[in-house]
């Protein structure tokens, strides 16, 4: 029988800079992330999920403009180095700067050998 199977990283936090305009490149701010991984189950864990935190941390420290490029730059590197399956990552930028109190904006990729 086969069964499908998700792993899931919720909550994720990666100290970045995130945003294009010149007050958010000031900073570093906290982005939460959320990564899952869906294929089908075979018995046993898939791979450490430690390695995945360990991918996804190489992005910490580093400069975005958008969240859509991070999202995309995290997709990949999770497709190469853990490939079968399809990853999903959604990436939040908190209280965005958009002229209304706003808690979050989130953009989210689905993709893999899978996908």
């Amino acid at each position: 029988m086969k069964t499908r199977a998700t792993l899931e990283l919720r909550g994720m936090v990666l100290r970045l800079t995130l945003g294009v305009l010149p007050e958010e490149k000031l900073s570093p701010r906290d982005v939460p992330v959320d990564l899952a991984w869906t294929s089908t189950h075979s018995g046993g864990a898939p791979f450490d999920y430690r390695d995945v935190a360990g991918t996804a941390s190489r992005f910490a420290g580093g400069e975005y403009d958008l969240l859509e490029d991070l999202a995309e730059s995290l997709l990949e590197a999770l497709s190469k180095d853990f490939p079968g399956g399809t990853w999903t990552v959604t990436v939040r930028k908190p209280w965005p700067p958009v002229g209304l109190p706003l808690e979050c904006v989130s953009f989210t990729l689905e993709g893999g050998s899978d996908a």
